[in-house]
């Protein structure tokens, strides 16, 4: 039985499954990987959007890396074709895997670039204030 059974609405299905996804898979995940990141790469980079974008990616990416690594049922399928087969990946899952690492990457950078114009761009540093 799914998690949202007996939700009146699907608002109300889509709200409470976003927020066990952010509260379990999300939240855990970007506070181990990320606050270490972003200490980390303060001493060595400079705030520039890529260098933000490109540490957002790994961030996102790695754990689904790992998990992907690490759990691999015993038979898989996905649009008919064959993804695992006796617990080994085929080239086709190999693929699958490396799509869904892109498409979690590319979120990671949005994110990435977002932290950097909340964090970096709007701090003021490096502005020319009037008489100083």
């Amino acid at each position: 039985m799914p998690l949202y059974a007996g939700l009146p609405t699907m608002a109300e299905r889509v709200w409470r499954s976003a927020l066990v996804y952010a509260v379990i898979g999300a939240y855990p995940p970007a506070a181990l990987f990320g606050i270490p990141a972003y200490f980390a790469l303060r001493r060595h980079f400079a705030p520039h959007i890529t260098n933000c974008a490109i540490a957002g990616a790994v961030v996102a990416s790695l754990p689904w890396a790992f998990l992907t690594l690490v759990n691999t049922p015993d038979q898989a399928i996905i649009d008919n074709r064959t993804t695992v087969i006796n617990g080994s990946k085929t080239a086709f899952g190999w693929l699958m895997t490396a799509q869904l690492l892109g498409e979690i990457a590319l979120f990671g950078a949005l994110g990435g670039a977002l932290f950097w114009a909340i964090a970096v761009a709007g701090s003021g540093a490096g502005k020319v204030r009037d008489g100083e």
